[in-house]
């Protein structure tokens, strides 16, 4: 094993030098980039082009410093990491998703959490007798083990948020309600929880191409849930998984003598030992890696003054390579990115419409309570902190749902069964299309917090329009009620079809760009060459030709996305 882990460490070196050259070269891009975009209008970026709301939004009391509300807060049965004993807990889910739990109440308004929870890179399962079932099944094919029964250890309600690398949490609910919502909440919390520590910027946004660079160079692609992590997780995690392809192994471990159990341990123990080492590789380097930013920062600043004629000559380039990409994009726009993405569409829309029903029905039940204290008189006032407690509980299960219905394979199935794969190049897209699905988690739970806000404006737009038809308490009739409803009802609408198509491209232009980069990645290289010459002499170490072919190929992806979202059919009734 010693020469296994050797010869580990030795390409994993290798592949930080990749790594740090690709972060190099994105880095500083990423600066270019930010040099050359174009100064903000007056008043904000998206003057005069964000699309009139017409719920209102209520208004900020003056004064009233608005501490954001914590997500989610609920009693939960823990088990111990060191002493596997269960113990009561009080969990609170802070509003960016980092998850503190407590012995009691009077402990939380001290300040003083027993401990905190950060889910990225886990994968939280509802059922983790099925999971270890499962993990049965794989040892006993790999390693020979026993794999009769089914694993039945937990108690129904427990929820495990599993990580290959890092500790194991076993949480217990008490109802199959509870399990429900905690599961939804928890499988959240990894989706969103922000784990990066380099800081805000290009020193951030180069980090992720140059892993997918990474990722390409080894042929060898993260799900979306072990990309998620701080950066150095990341980065150990998928050296890892590369060393262990590489060098080791379930082969590795025939010679381990005694029972098949004995191979499984050994397995398990050299798995960890070369993750150890690809951690301490990666610590090491990291120094380097972030000691890059103010060597390039420094090295683009001379751009500045260059401005100008850098605008005009990426212009200019961008003119010629229209042509020359058209011709190049045609094929796969036609055969492969135009269909596909018109059938993610229609798969989708169903799904996220659903959403949004899901949001109207609430303003309705809200409504309705409303109008009845209302009319004796006392209408209580309907808070943020309210609103996401009592009434979202529809679209936190409608988004779930979307997940899920992602996650298991049913989009991809769905797509596939519109009969997309007569042509070999769209066969060829349809191979890596799960691949292709990028980070929808996020794209799906940030549509649930637009959604939420969107319930929100909506319970305030309708406290006005009743207030404005009653005149007062005791003039709160049904019919009144019910004209307030129907005017609330057209301008959700009025709103959220927009939203729909919106989301809907966004997924759709996500897929489709990173599917153009990868089918037509061979010809970006002989596409940029022959406009290298174009570049000025003094613009020569800022600008890239094979840049601006990757973001002209981004904007077929917009374009044929927008193409796909346009005159959907939005079903309300």
């Amino acid at each position: 094993m010693d020469q296994r882990l050797d010869q580990a460490r030795s390409q994993a070196q290798e592949d930080i030098k990749f790594f740090t050259s690709a972060y190099g070269d994105e880095l500083k891009s990423a600066y270019i980039s930010k040099l050359l975009e174009p100064a903000s209008a007056p008043g904000g970026d998206d003057e005069g082009e964000a699309e009139e709301k017409q719920l209102l939004e209520r208004p900020a009391e003056e004064g009233a410093a608005v501490e954001p509300a914590p997500a989610k807060t609920g009693w939960l049965m823990k088990r111990g990491d060191v002493v596997k004993n269960w113990k009561k807990r009080l969990f609170v889910v802070q509003p960016d998703y980092i998850i503190k739990y407590y012995e009691d109440d009077s402990k939380v308004a001290a300040g003083k959490p027993k401990g905190e929870i950060n889910l990225a890179g886990y994968e939280v399962h509802l059922d983790p007798n099925s999971r270890k079932t499962s993990v049965k099944q794989f040892e006993a094919e790999t390693y020979g083990t026993d794999a009769s029964g089914e694993y039945s250890k937990y108690e129904p309600f427990t929820i495990e948020c599993f990580h290959k690398s890092r500790r194991r949490w076993l949480v217990k609910c008490a109802t199959a309600e509870e399990h429900a919502e905690w599961g939804a909440v928890l499988k959240k919390c990894a989706a969103c929880v922000n784990a990066s520590a380099l800081p805000e910027g290009p020193v951030r946004e180069a980090f992720a191409p140059a892993i997918e660079s990474l990722q390409n160079h080894n042929k060898m692609w993260l799900s979306t849930d072990e990309s998620k992590g701080s950066e150095k997780d990341v980065l150990a995690y998928l050296l890892t998984e590369a060393s262990w392809t590489r060098f080791f192994g379930p082969d590795a471990f025939e010679a381990v003598p005694g029972p098949a159990m004995a191979k499984r341990k050994a397995a398990q123990k050299a798995y960890q030992a070369v993750y150890q080492a690809m951690s301490a590789i990666v610590k090491g380097a990291f120094v380097g890696i972030e000691g890059l930013a103010p060597t390039v920062e420094k090295a683009v600043a001379p751009l500045e003054s260059l401005k100008g004629k850098a605008a005009e000559t990426r212009a200019s380039i961008k003119d010629k390579l229209s042509s020359s990409l058209q011709s190049a994009v045609a094929p796969v726009r036609e055969k492969a990115l135009a269909p596909l993405g018109a059938a993610l569409a229609k798969v989708l829309l169903p799904k996220v419409v659903d959403a949004f029903k899901a949001t109207e029905q609430s303003i309705g039940a809200m409504s309705t309570e409303f109008t009845r204290t209302f009319s004796i008189g006392s209408p209580q006032p309907m808070v943020k902190e309210h609103t996401e407690e009592t009434y979202n509980k529809s679209i936190a299960q409608s988004i779930n749902s979307l997940v899920s219905f992602i996650e298991a394979g049913g989009l991809l199935e769905k797509v596939q069964s519109f009969g997309l794969g007569g042509d070999a190049i769209i066969s060829k897209v349809l191979e890596g299309l799960e691949r292709f699905l990028g980070d929808y988690k996020s794209w799906a739970y940030s549509m649930q917090d637009d959604l939420v806000d969107t319930l929100g404006r909506g319970i305030y737009t309708y406290e006005q329009e009743l207030a404005s038809q009653a005149g007062d308490a005791a003039e709160a009739a049904e019919v009144v009620a019910e004209n307030a409803s129907d005017v609330v009802r057209a301008k959700f609408r009025a709103d959220a079809s927009p939203m729909i198509v919106g989301k809907l491209s966004e997924f759709v232009h996500g897929v489709l760009s990173a599917i153009a980069l990868d089918s037509l990645g061979d010809q970006i290289d002989g596409l940029a060459a022959p406009l290298e010459d174009n570049i000025p002499d003094v613009l020569k170490d800022y600008l890239s030709v094979s840049d601006m072919v990757k973001e002209s190929l981004d904007d077929v992806a917009v374009a044929v996305a927008d193409e796909a979202t346009a005159g959907l059919d939005i079903a309300w009734d």
